[in-house]
């Protein structure tokens, strides 16, 4: 079995070649039987919460221990343990100019200290973020470590006529508008979802499912993400349950600074839709809604709109609005795919819309921006070698701007990469796209690298 050395890590990263299954991908550091007898050790548990940094260390001896342990296993044993691969840059796993992510760091320490915080991060993108099968591994695992604090972001995507991602479906009725992104913006404006719907059809509807939602993992409060500022409509909105068609009886707790409106369910649902009721002249519109279940935890948002570029957020202001004003912990860039489809475009011109946009006001108010390069995809049937040049750009902007960077590209493998990720089965048919065992690698390795970046900060001397 071959194994990986990030500095002090001695990681068994969970991947294996030979391994097909979403759910054999979710090992974390080591399987989850191993971790659960670490963490429920008398010697962990002995030390209780107040001596954080000796429980973290004696963690890390039997940690390291259970690693001796497992590698010795007989073949019998052993033998359904994964393989690396080989062109994945492990070491290189990492983030650059970390330290500007120890406000966050200081949240998720708190939290696995009991306050009970919730940590907000946004993940915005493109196709590879609409979709969520990236940050949603990540979404995943970083909720089994700290918490899970609600879905976040959803939104009506068959409604807009797009794809969406999986754990939750929608469904609709109705005449509806819709305006994305990537198109030049018309009446309403674009929000955080960076798409809009809107409907004039009395009795229009759109229903949200969240699957996998039990009595636990349920969503007692819906932001939903409506512009107050709606052209003097007047309109009545019912939100009933999807399981019976019965009204919920809501709780506007509207703040008058926000440009949305907050509503509260008077009881648990994982079902519900909204219903407009207004004259032909009125006019609903949606921007998204925020799911959220009350707990401590991570709740974290996938925001990606199909074939956008940076400038194109650029051009949509409130999408960066709306995240500011939902108080973000964390905000994680990963674009540049469609960029390099443009190859006539100057290293210049690249790097000059990336800083275009994370010269937001989420920056100036120190929320911390993390930039993740695009990995090498392909173009015309063969690597596309352009994807360096927007990797490069990002590089730049980034230590310029003293940003954090997680570099895919070079995790990835670089050059010719993409040569491997295809043959292993992680590209789609079209090689742009990654596969879902390829999305989920990736969201395990951003996973790893921030959990690396975590755990010196909780040693750190302060």
């Amino acid at each position: 079995m071959q194994r990986t050395n990030l500095g002090n890590r001695n990681w068994d990263m969970g991947y294996g070649e030979n391994n097909n299954s979403r759910s054999s991908l979710r090992g974390g550091f080591l399987p989850n039987n191993l971790r659960s007898e670490i963490d429920s050790s008398p010697f962990t548990k002995a030390l209780g919460s107040s001596n954080l940094i000796m429980r973290l260390c004696l963690k890390k001896i039997l940690f390291n221990l259970s690693i001796i342990l497992y590698i010795s296993a007989t073949p019998s044993q052993a033998q359904d343990t994964p393989v690396l691969y080989n062109f994945i840059k492990y070491d290189a796993d990492t983030i650059s100019n970390s330290n500007s992510l120890d406000s966050l760091f200081a949240k998720l320490l708190r939290i696995e200290n009991g306050s009970g915080e919730v940590v907000n991060i946004f993940h915005i993108g493109d196709s590879h973020i609409q979709g969520d099968f990236f940050s949603g591994e990540c979404r995943y695992l970083m909720q089994q470590n700290f918490g899970n604090a609600g879905r976040g972001m959803v939104f009506p995507y068959k409604a807009a006529k797009t794809s969406g991602p999986q754990d939750y479906r929608t469904s609709f009725g109705g005449v509806w508008q819709t305006n994305k992104a990537t198109l030049p913006i018309k009446e309403n404006t674009n929000g955080i979802s960076g798409f809009s719907i809107s409907t004039k059809q009395n009795g229009a509807y759109v229903l949200f499912d969240m699957k996998g939602c039990d009595s636990v993992n349920t969503y007692l409060t819906q932001t939903l993400l409506i512009p107050k500022d709606n052209h003097g409509y007047q309109y009545k909105l019912n939100i009933k349950d999807w399981t019976n068609d019965q009204l919920y009886k809501v709780n506007y707790t509207d703040d008058d600074k926000l440009p949305y409106h907050i509503v509260q369910f008077d009881k648990p649902t994982c079902k519900w839709g909204l219903e407009f009721e207004g004259s032909g002249q009125d006019q609903f519109v949606l921007h998204g809604v925020v799911a959220l279940n009350k707990q401590s935890g991570i709740l974290y948002h996938n925001i990606g709109v199909n074939g956008i570029q940076a400038h194109q957020y650029c051009n949509n202001p409130d999408v960066f609005a709306q995240t500011f004003s939902l108080k973000p912990d964390l905000i994680i860039i990963s674009l540049g795919t469609n960029e390099a489809q443009d190859y006539k475009k100057t290293n210049e011109e690249f790097a000059r819309q990336l800083d275009s946009l994370v010269m937001t006001k989420a920056q100036y108010e120190g929320v911390p921006i993390l930039i993740t390069t695009p990995m090498e995809s392909y173009k015309w049937g063969r690597p596309n070698p352009h994807v360096a040049r927007v990797a490069e750009a990002w590089k730049r902007v980034a230590n310029s701007r003293r940003l954090p960077l997680w570099d895919l590209y070079t995790i990835a493998g670089g050059p010719y990469s993409s040569y491997q990720w295809a043959l292993k089965g992680l590209f789609s048919r079209d090689k742009v796209h990654n596969s879902i065992k390829g999305y989920a690698l990736q969201g395990d390795l951003l996973y790893q690298a921030l959990m690396y970046h975590y755990q010196l900060y909780v040693i750190r001397p302060r």
